[in-house]
């Protein structure tokens, strides 16, 4: 039922456009070519925009920016002035809510999968167009989530002390470890290092040189290369970090 729910809302927007476009080309049949240009031109802007606003504003506020390009297109449109300022009054008011979204999430995520993510977990969250980037506090520890489903620890102990945490024996027990028991010397390469788990078993077993490949920018530059307090010390212990 819930599925059948999100549909229906997912839907509601496209059917409305279809029935807009549906009416101006019913309405203006002998500029036909020129209004299915404009159509297509239009979306191909879309398509343009929608990466770099996901990175400068986030998801929700790249779905109000969409009701603020309605709204100038309503001010220009509008065949009177109180219809222009109805249209900029909702232009005011979609930028007000951006505005203090930015500043204070008024608008996030607060469902995923149907279960309730609480905001007292979240000490930083981020969107760009690959993903949603938390960091969620969970008991003593803190791991990185990317959109709300897959997670992963972020390790922020010294290499060469880490089973005195008693750590240890859990991670060199779990099936990826297999590399590092076979080849405890060896330089490893580590696509998605994510928190650090692999890093850190790299490094406690001997390697001299580990490269994380990255693609995530969030994860590279925020959360390992140590542009916010949220670094974990391990990523400083490796010698190479790439992210393409």
């Amino acid at each position: 039922m819930r599925l059948t729910v999100l549909y229906l809302a997912a839907a509601v927007p496209f059917f409305l456009t279809g029935i807009m476009f549906s009416v101006i080309f019913a309405r203006e049949t002998r500029r036909i070519s020129r209004l299915y240009g404009a159509d297509l031109g239009g979306g191909a802007l879309a398509c343009l925009a929608v990466v770099p606003l996901l990175n400068w504003i986030g998801g929700p506020n790249t779905i109000l920016f969409a009701s603020v390009a309605l709204s100038v297109a309503a001010a220009v449109w509008a065949p009177s002035h109180n219809g222009r300022r109805v249209a900029g009054a909702l232009l005011a008011a979609f930028l007000m809510v951006i505005a203090g979204n930015l500043s204070d999430r008024l608008i996030d995520v607060v469902y995923a999968k149907g279960v309730l993510r609480d905001p007292a977990w979240v000490e930083f969250a981020r969107w760009n167009a690959l993903s949603r980037v938390e960091v969620d506090r969970q008991g003593e520890a803190k791991a990185a989530v990317i959109d709300d489903d897959a997670s992963t620890y972020i390790m922020n102990v010294d290499p060469e002390h880490w089973r005195d945490t008693g750590w240890g024996s859990d991670l060199m027990s779990a099936p990826p470890a297999l590399a590092n028991v076979l080849r405890p010397h060896g330089e490893f390469a580590i696509i998605g290092p994510g928190g650090g788990v692999d890093v850190l078993r790299a490094l406690a077993t001997g390697s001299p040189s580990v490269t994380g490949i990255e693609i995530n920018p969030i994860i590279a530059n925020t959360i390992m290369r140590g542009s916010t307090q949220l670094t974990p010390s391990i990523f400083t212990s490796a010698r190479t970090f790439t992210f393409t």
